[in-house]
């Protein structure tokens, strides 16, 4: 319940999918000012299927191993 700043790295163990595929998480920040908010950046693989309405999602990595996942949104992949 505290607003994000400038460079904070979330510290736990995000799984990043494109097309319903691993895909690597380059960086997972708060963002700055803002509460629940965070910016997750991901590596798309150059063999990604291209399309107007891909998939993209994140997962959290809990202690015990169970993964949470985010909400699903759909991106453009030329």
């Amino acid at each position: 319940n505290r607003a994000g700043i400038n460079g904070q790295s979330v510290t736990a163990s995000l799984i990043g999918g494109i097309n319903d595929a691993g895909a690597r998480v380059v960086r997972a920040e708060t963002v700055a000012g803002q509460i629940g908010n965070y910016l997750v950046e991901i590596e798309i693989p150059a063999d990604t299927q291209p399309g107007p309405y891909q998939s993209v999602a994140v997962a959290v990595v809990l202690p015990g191993g169970q993964l949470v996942f985010s909400n699903g949104v759909y991106i453009p992949i030329r």
